[in-house]
């Protein structure tokens, strides 16, 4: 039973660990990659995640 319920605490905090960890910060901060998708910094010039530049198109 001890066991159960230290195993269960572990999985809640290694859960809101990675919660935090993957979750982006303020949403203000971030734009989307126009070819993959993900968010990434305003200030970005390359994506992070698929390393094409990210050049805002004019329409």
């Amino acid at each position: 039973m001890i066991l159960l319920l230290t195993g269960l605490v572990f999985l809640a905090v290694l859960g809101a660990i990675v919660a935090v960890a993957f979750l982006p910060g303020d949403p203000e901060n971030f734009k989307k990659c126009q070819h993959c998708n993900s968010s990434v910094k305003i200030e970005s010039v390359v994506c992070k995640h698929c390393r094409k530049d990210l050049v805002e198109l004019p329409y």
